[in-house]
């Protein structure tokens, strides 16, 4: 007998892709699924389409959006997840559309990686599939397409996520221990991450579930920098630099609160040799160009690709 699942989904002015992704999470190989739906105040006809699904398909698609918008995700994310109820829990963006074995094939990873123990927290999460906002294939693997290299290792976990939510089951073990949410979060999909390497299972599946849909605001992967004219390339350069540094000094700056509001939480539960990593962590900016570099090769901080290994040599 399949186990039950719910499937969480946040939506804000949805409309122009909405369609697509319930159709394929309605088409799915497993259905023993109920899919919880969160509006954050939308102004197109995204309700209108929730409301005709909730009728075609009545039980397995509710509605709880609250009486006032959240406008935030993580946070109308976390609202969502506190209404579940089941064993397994997974989180659908709006604008993607799933392959029609998603839930079962991570639900076989989940029981493998539960074993004969379900209270262990257990992340499962998969690659994906980038698509243009057409559906016409930019990649068969965002790992690729984004040099990410799924890690299991806290220390690597702090500076750089592996895990994108949408491609996520939960067990309901991981998520009695990760909420609430601290407000330091860099995303609910990291520190979900961050709890499961800690405590229990992270497990990576190399097979894509999701058509991952790149378009305007949400594209992936580098921008390219442009260098022309010729006479402006050594400015262009120098002005690139700069960006990368800051970029890196502000994403260490958040990790660092982020991993301080772990250690704040979890510290008690936690043995000496992690919270001395976390402690390095969180104090590592202070030091100097070489103490960084030693501290950050001893632990592996920047180690889950080649690119935040140069980018943490380079610029930080």
């Amino acid at each position: 007998m399949e186990p039950p699942v719910e499937i969480v989904m946040t939506t804000y002015n949805a409309a122009e892709f909405l369609r697509e992704q319930l159709e394929s999470i309605v088409g799915q190989q497993y259905s023993h699924w109920t899919l919880l739906i969160s509006d954050d105040g939308s102004t197109d006809g995204t309700m209108d389409i929730i409301r005709d699904y909730q009728d075609q398909h009545t039980g397995q698609i509710v509605n709880v959006t609250p009486t006032e918008p959240f406008h935030n995700v993580s946070r109308n994310v976390e609202y969502l997840l506190g209404q579940t109820t089941t064993p397994y829990v997974m989180i659908a963006d709006h604008d993607d559309v799933w392959l029609s074995q998603k839930v079962g094939l991570t639900m076989d990873a989940m029981i493998k990686a539960e074993g004969d123990c379900p209270q262990r927290p257990c992340l499962v999460h998969t690659d994906l599939e980038v698509v243009d906002a057409g559906l016409m294939q930019m990649d068969p693997s965002y790992w690729h397409y984004s040099h990410l290299k799924p890690t299991q290792r806290l220390p690597q976990l702090l500076f750089q996520n592996v895990v994108t939510g949408c491609t996520m089951m939960m067990n309901r073990s991981l998520l009695e221990r990760a909420m609430p949410f601290p407000s330091e979060i860099f995303m609910y999909d990291w520190w979900m991450a961050l709890v499961a390497a800690a405590f229990g299972s992270l497990v990576p599946v190399p097979q894509p579930t999701i058509r991952y849909r790149q378009h305007g605001a949400n594209m992936v992967g580098a921008q390219k920098v442009q260098l022309q004219p010729a006479q402006h390339r050594i400015s262009a350069l120098w002005t690139t630099w700069h960006v990368l540094q800051q970029t890196m000094v502000r994403r260490l700056d958040r990790t660092q609160r982020q991993a301080e509001a772990f250690l704040d939480q979890y510290a008690p539960q936690l043995d000496d040799p992690t919270i001395r990593m976390l402690n390095e962590y969180v104090g590592l900016r202070p030091h100097s160009f070489v103490q960084r570099r030693r501290i950050g090769m001893h632990y592996g901080f920047f180690g889950n690709s080649w690119q935040t290994l140069l980018g943490m040599w380079l610029l930080l």
